[in-house]
């Protein structure tokens, strides 16, 4: 078998592979690993606006970015690395009614932990949030000056990340959708925001997807999960 061969054999055997498997068709995970059904659908006064790299967007089965917007009524995925000539994005930014912030750390960001977000009641707030690797996330940043541009909140990372199934740059890096319920949090606390137990599905669907994912790693038996 030449090598043209044994490339078109395993391209056949990858597409029977993934044929096979159901896939959900919100989280793109496969159907006996769709945690959709543990996720409770809210309501926030916030819009929120995930902007999901391209690698990360092939990462179905650990990205959390996908969990949060499914629990999120209020909340939209938006795919790529550059985003200045993207039109969802700038009918959002260009739109004079909307007031627009982007949740990165930074020296100038404001910290919701210990500063009042100074918002408009006459506009509707919109957080962008990067959903990618801290490495890609800055790469983004400088692909996206219209995004770059936009006035920065931050919070006290004031406990450690329940995701130990992914491997953090710093103990105090949280994933899309823990970092997401800590902005909702600061914002209750300053009246932003009322959903109360609500959020709680966000937390609670992570544990449930870390728990899936601890017990398949420790089956010996269970040849096809990927570490």
């Amino acid at each position: 078998m030449n090598k043209k061969e044994y490339l078109e054999l395993k391209q056949r055997r990858k597409a029977n592979e993934f044929s096979e498997r159901e896939l959900c068709l919100e989280c793109y995970r496969p159907e006996t690993a769709c945690f959709c059904g543990v996720i409770t659908p809210f309501h926030t006064n916030t819009s929120f606006r995930i902007l999901l790299h391209p690698l990360e967007a092939k990462r179905n089965q650990v990205g959390t970015g996908r969990m949060a917007n499914k629990a999120l009524s209020n909340c939209e995925i938006i795919t790529g690395e550059g985003f200045e000539n993207c039109p969802q994005v700038n009918r959002i930014l260009d739109n004079p009614v909307n007031e627009c912030f982007l949740l990165y750390p930074s020296v100038n960001s404001v910290n919701l932990s210990e500063e009042k977000l100074e918002v408009s009641t006459e506009k509707n707030q919109f957080i962008f949030i990067l959903d990618s690797t801290w490495a890609c996330s800055k790469k983004m940043i400088r692909l996206s000056p219209n995004i770059a541009s936009l006035p920065r909140i931050s919070f006290e990372p004031n406990y450690l990340s329940r995701f130990d199934i992914k491997r953090q740059p710093k103990k105090y890096c949280l994933s899309t959708i823990e970092s997401i319920y800590r902005v909702l949090q600061e914002l209750e606390n300053q009246n932003l925001e009322n959903v109360g137990e609500k959020k709680e599905t966000l937390r609670s669907s992570l544990s449930t997807m870390v728990d899936y994912h601890q017990k398949c790693a420790a089956n010996p038996f269970n040849k096809k999960y990927r570490h």
